[in-house]
């Protein structure tokens, strides 16, 4: 991979932690505001730079093992994300609490007996709520790590659960054998839940009944005093901002390989959500990558499409996997769910500037040429040539693994499936066609994808232009009259959208026009 601007590390985190926010139940920016006001108690408790620092980052990192528990949970109770959003009304790391919390969402809408046997298995299965929260920590553990974070750092990832008084998961420690951040982190994540669930006062109310038993009683005492101006203070007019402000100096980056490791993170964080997508987001983001060189696209086209493979189902945290585990057809209500996933990817990733080209990609992986595609249902003109490769990168891929309602294609079988959708003028013959050579298993030859169905002459008129040629000027070069050059430009306007030669050049610095095509 060639090298990239560094990516700070802060976005990276705080991106991923919108993406648990949703597939834990919660709501939006929870970890955020549990982030922001660990990290203002740990300024009134002055500890040093280094735990300044994990308190920081570890409520955006405590719940990146809340998909590895998800097909679990939904064997169980069905829809697993409205289930444990009621687990938020009371304290997570007292099963008993929480179990009843849930009962009353739990097969909500089934028949008796049906919810029945679910509370019978329920019951039945109640290691699984120490079997889960062991696969959660450990699974957030490894991310962590691959993410650049320290061994101690990572401990702290492990005691999520823990609790004050030994009664915790998944290990039972107690007291001050729980890393301070990690006691910090869970004494902030509940105080700013309950007071969105409840109000500040019973949040404050139900953080000091736990003095000693969930929490720290040092930190419920200094919470006592100073917590109704931390919580008071969580409504400024960009969380996201204050939060990347208070972040401790120095702020940490990431570099060339590292960057695309932390994207390797988040494409297994989103894949691990169902055992059908295992290794999708791998796979798409490989085969979009070598389309898009076999197809002469620019190399930063190339590694953004990489990028932007790993990247593009990160929003799947935000459906239940009542739907995405499914083996019948889905209802209206489901289809409509699953289409969510596709504008979680981009509202989880838009403000993640360091990858943005990349992180705008990931958002159009289910547009259609036809405007029949999702979330935002935009049309071939509004489709680049990346994004049109991502797109069949992604049909593709997904027809050569199980699903729950079908067996994976053979690839002769899924190329012709993905030849379908492009004579029928939902995916770009170009971009299929070089999806298909880049999996081996078509050898036609390639032409170069062009931006915004451009004819190869068009770019070539539009490269001169943009040169500051005049039309007469162009058609001296390429052999033309001046009445077709200024045929080619009206042609080039309609198709890119602008109506001068200052738009239609930056169009061209955009797209990589400029540069002459390698020979």
């Amino acid at each position: 991979m060639a090298a990239r601007d560094r990516v700070r590390l802060a976005e990276v985190v705080a991106s991923l932690s919108l993406a648990t926010d949703l597939g834990a139940g919660g709501s939006f920016e929870d970890a955020l505001r549990a982030s922001l006001t660990a990290t203002r108690l740990s300024g009134l408790l002055g500890l040093p730079d280094d735990q300044h620092s994990d308190v920081y980052y570890l409520p955006l990192m405590a719940f990146v093992g809340c998909t590895s528990t998800a097909h679990m949970a939904s064997t169980v109770f069905g829809p697993e994300i409205e289930t444990f959003s009621h687990a938020y009304k009371t304290d997570p790391t007292d099963e008993m609490a929480m179990m009843r919390a849930m009962l009353p969402a739990i097969g909500e809408g089934r028949p008796l007996l049906e919810r029945l046997a679910i509370f019978g298995k329920m019951f039945a299965n109640r290691d699984m709520f120490a079997e889960g929260s062991r696969g959660h920590c450990e699974v957030a553990q490894m991310i962590g790590a691959r993410m650049g974070f320290t061994t101690d750092f990572q401990a702290c990832l492990l005691q999520v659960f823990e609790r004050w008084d030994g009664k915790g998961r998944p290990n039972g420690v107690a007291g001050a054998s729980i890393a301070l951040p990690a006691r910090i982190g869970i004494l902030a994540n509940l105080a700013c839940a309950w007071t969105r669930v409840y109000d500040l006062d019973t949040a404050l109310r139900m953080i000091e009944q736990r003095s000693g038993r969930t929490f720290d009683p040092a930190l419920v005492e200094v919470f006592s005093t100073h917590g109704r101006e931390l919580l008071e203070a969580l409504e400024p007019e960009s969380l996201w901002d204050e939060v990347m402000r208070a972040e401790p100096a120095p702020h940490r980056y990431l570099a060339g390989s590292q960057i695309e490791e932390a994207c390797f993170a988040i494409a297994d964080f989103a894949d691990l959500k169902s055992p059908f997508t295992l290794g999708h987001s791998r796979g798409v983001a490989e085969l979009a990558q070598s389309a898009a060189s076999a197809c002469g696209l620019p190399q930063q086209d190339a590694e953004d499409l990489h990028l932007a493979g790993l990247l593009h189902d990160v929003g799947r945290a935000g459906v239940s996997n009542d739907v995405w585990d499914k083996a019948g057809p889905l209802t209206e209500s489901q289809r409509e769910r699953m289409r969510l996933h596709a504008y979680y990817t981009q509202r989880i990733l838009v403000r993640l500037h360091g990858l943005g080209r990349a992180a705008a990609l990931a958002g159009t992986h289910h547009e259609r040429l036809d405007g029949s595609g999702y979330h935002r249902g935009v049309a071939a003109r509004d489709l680049s040539p990346p994004a049109r490769i991502l797109a069949a990168a992604d049909v593709y891929h997904a027809l050569l693994e199980d699903r729950p309602h079908r067996r994976a294609l053979e690839p002769s079988a899924a190329a012709h499936t993905l030849e379908q959708e492009a004579r029928a003028g939902r995916l770009d013959a170009d971009a299929a066609n070089a999806v298909l050579q880049a999996a081996g298993v078509n050898k036609r030859p390639l032409r170069r994808m062009l931006p915004a169905d451009l004819t190869e002459r068009e770019v070539e008129v539009l490269r001169l232009i943009a040169h500051g040629q005049n039309n007469r000027v162009v058609a001296a070069e390429l052999s033309l009259s001046p009445k077709t050059v200024g045929n080619h430009i009206e042609h080039i306007y309609s198709k890119i959208g602008v109506s001068s030669r200052a738009g239609a050049t930056l169009f061209a610095l955009q797209n990589g026009i400029l540069d002459e095509p390698e020979k």
